[in-house]
């Protein structure tokens, strides 16, 4: 029998060598630094160029909300048309405050949807240990409005 772990770093290689898998780590202070953005934006544009952006509890400190959204405008930016690029973030509700933060600085410049996932709580004693409570889990879609282009 293989645990989580062993399943997760299966799936990771798995999905690292498909060819039409990949990921990155992305800096997202760069998005509010004017002369690190180009950078950023040459990346994400030149090598990833993403159709779909995925995050899984990105939204727990309050002050890093702004880079976020920052490195959001950057990833969702339309490159042309037809362009519907978008991120599913499934975000585990710790602070409330913080999440509102993230939701209005989002729709500032977002179409936000929540997403209906099948799920209300989640625990994730399997990859944490010590922790005994369930969380609560909310899945959004994040587009650019069409209008916005």
């Amino acid at each position: 029998m293989r645990s989580s772990f062993d399943v997760g770093i299966m799936l990771a290689y798995l999905s690292s060598s498909h060819p039409d898998i990949n990921y990155t780590e992305l800096d997202w202070s760069a998005s509010l630094e004017p002369e690190r953005l180009p950078t950023m934006t040459s990346l994400v544009n030149e090598k990833i160029n993403p159709d779909i952006i995925l995050g899984a509890d990105v939204v727990y400190d309050p002050s890093l909300v702004p880079a976020l959204v920052g490195t959001l405008k950057v990833l969702l930016e339309p490159k042309g048309v037809p362009d519907r690029r978008s991120a599913l973030f499934a975000i585990a509700v710790r602070n409330e405050s913080t999440l509102a933060r993230f939701l209005a600085l989002a729709r500032e410049s977002f179409l936000v949807e929540v997403v209906e996932a099948g799920f209300e709580e989640t625990s994730f004693n399997e990859t944490v240990k010590g922790r005994e409570a369930c969380e609560k889990v909310i899945l959004f879609r994040i587009t650019w409005p069409q209008h916005h282009t």
